[in-house]
């Protein structure tokens, strides 16, 4: 997995100690053993894209105002939380950290 410096700096702090001063030395795993453990840090992979423009746009017509227009996307937008409870998502958060 790659990112960027500063997401990861406090888990490399974290695994520093004295005589390993990862902070200022950096570390290289050359092997999947060799990787340091990042305790408290998630991954989330995302699984699955949808355009779901059609669905939000489906209560909008040209006549409609500006605050009608916010009004039917915002209306949506409830309707779609409700769908996508934790339970429904195909994702599920995995610990990234052994």
């Amino acid at each position: 997995m790659l990112t960027n410096h500063h997401v990861a700096f406090e888990a490399l702090v974290a695994a520093s100690d004295a005589s390993k001063d990862y902070a200022t030395n950096g570390y290289l795993a050359k092997t999947r053993a060799e990787e340091l453990p990042a305790r408290g840090y998630n991954a989330q992979i995302t699984q699955d894209l949808k355009d779901v423009t059609a669905e939000v746009l489906s209560g909008v017509t040209d006549a409609m105002s500006p605050q009608e227009r916010a009004a039917a996307i915002a209306e949506q937008d409830v309707v779609r939380s409700r769908l996508l409870t934790p339970s429904r998502l195909k994702a599920s958060p995995r610990r990234c950290c052994r």
